[in-house]
């Protein structure tokens, strides 16, 4: 059988090893991913469309634009996946969150604004949207503490918890060291930090379900 063809366009390349290992845990198959965004020019540097969430829109700007580059990145594929985290609905260029709990009503705004910046194209059962609340680093935080106070629905649930990433990245949280260090006073997430993750990830995924509807919703919606 021919291997599936899975492109990932998602705000960075530590986002992108996550959903690939995780499609690897889900569906148990072979796969060829295809790593549309964010690209990394030959400086090392992201490339045209840049990284982050403003790299995802723009990319997403430029299919809905050209009908020929949707083809060629699109039609090849057997299924695309797009990650933007929650946290981008409160920005200043998008302001569409909403009360939390529940974190869902932010994330439907959220991906409604990604749906308008695919346009007409793109509306066709090969699209995943994957949206964690309130970033990806909820889902590493869920699986590195399976109890603390911030799993405690519904008062404060932890999908409602602002930057989990900074969380993670307090000095002290883990010891010897913090799960994820600082550059300019901001977590520095590299491949490295995430080659450690994602085993514990994989290994909670079942509990990270139940603390975090949206990855759940993920999981639903890609391998229903």
């Amino acid at each position: 059988m021919k291997p599936l063809t899975i492109g990932i366009v998602a705000e960075g390349p530590t986002d992108s090893m996550l959903l690939a290992a995780l499609i690897d845990k889900l569906l148990q198959g072979k796969f060829r991913y295809v790593e549309i965004q964010p690209k990394k020019s030959k400086t090392g540097a992201f490339g045209v469309y840049g990284g982050g969430w403003r790299g995802v829109r723009a990319w997403c700007q430029t299919l809905a634009k050209d009908s020929q580059k949707f083809k060629a990145h699109f039609l090849q594929l057997d299924l695309l996946i797009i990650h933007l985290d929650a946290d981008v609905a409160r920005e200043n260029e998008i302001n569409c969150a909403m009360p939390c709990p529940p974190a869902q009503d932010s994330c439907d705004a959220l991906a409604q604004l990604l749906m308008n910046w695919l346009g007409s194209l793109i509306r066709d059962e090969k699209l995943v949207l994957c949206l964690p609340a309130d970033n990806t680093e909820a889902w590493v935080l869920a699986a590195y503490d399976t109890q603390t106070p911030y799993h405690n629905p519904p008062q404060q649930p932890l999908e409602c918890v602002q930057k989990p990433d900074v969380i993670i990245s307090n000095q002290g949280y883990k010891k010897p060291r913090r799960l994820l260090r600082r550059k300019e006073g901001k977590p520095k997430k590299t491949a490295r930090d995430y080659q450690q993750f994602i085993p514990i990830v994989l290994e909670n995924w079942g509990k990270i379900k139940q603390i975090c509807p949206q990855a759940a919703k993920f999981e639903e919606e890609s391998f229903a």
